[in-house]
């Protein structure tokens, strides 16, 4: 891979290999579901967690491995997102410092490629089998978009761009000058965040005359997803139910 190739063209090739290994005993089916997500972000003086409601949907393969144990993957995609509001101080230049309130909204779209064991447990013959899964999920981030609403000692609103750092002003009642000021503090922050992302999960489900599954899990987030920041740590750790159908 040439060296423009960056890390996230690297981790789509890995997901086409792994989603599209054509095999004749593969069982495709179509999900569906919600989620729940908790945002944790700590540092050495606090922790913090912000609750994100989604939505998941894509396609699965199963590969029989051996008698009632598969190999479980796919391609998922994922929608959230989540609102807060705070209150901290702002640098507004030298020794000045202004309490501000501020309203968060984040929005996030996302690949997911699930790689689970998974094991079923056959409770009424051909008509309800009980289901066991565990693995990684590998993730790629489409877009993270953060909007915020400011009032108080500042009044202004800007969507930033969580990938690249690209900030839009949709309201700034202030010279360029102080402008600058604001986006010296977002650089300085470094609250960049990676695209790639890993966790580890395992859920638990009943199959329904082999076609219809119900399913609840629970993914745990491995990554910090901060690009350089070495002492706060964010990771997002996921609920889910959905229904899937196996063709």
């Amino acid at each position: 891979i040439c060296e423009g190739k960056t890390m996230k063209h690297k981790i789509l090739y890995i997901m086409l290999i792994l989603i599209f290994p054509l095999h004749a005993s593969a069982q495709p089916g179509i999900r569906i579901g919600y989620t729940n997500s908790t945002h944790v972000l700590r540092t050495d003086q606090e922790k913090k967690m912000m609750s994100a409601d989604g939505m998941t949907a894509g396609l699965t393969y199963d590969f029989r491995l051996h008698k009632d144990t598969y190999l479980r993957t796919g391609l998922m995609y994922g929608f959230q997102w989540y609102s807060d509001s705070y209150s901290h101080d702002v640098s507004l230049g030298p020794d000045k410092t202004s309490g501000i309130n501020a309203n968060e909204h984040l929005i996030e779209h996302n690949l997911h490629l699930p790689v689970f064991l998974r094991h079923e447990i056959e409770m009424i013959p051909q008509i309800l089998s009980f289901t066991m899964s565990l693995g990684p999920t590998i993730s790629y981030g489409l877009s993270s978009e953060t909007e915020i609403a400011m009032f108080g000692a500042l009044d202004a609103g800007f969507r930033y761009d969580n990938y690249n750092g690209n900030m839009e002003y949709t309201y700034f009642p202030y010279d360029d000058a102080v402008k600058e000021v604001m986006n010296e503090e977002f650089r300085k922050a470094g609250m960049l965040q990676k695209r790639s992302d890993l966790s580890m999960g395992g859920s638990i489900g009943l199959n329904i005359i082999r076609q219809i599954e119900l399913e609840i899990g629970y993914d745990l987030g491995l990554m910090n997803r901060y690009r350089d920041q070495k002492d706060m740590f964010y990771r997002r750790n996921s609920f889910r139910f959905t229904l899937s159908y196996i063709f």
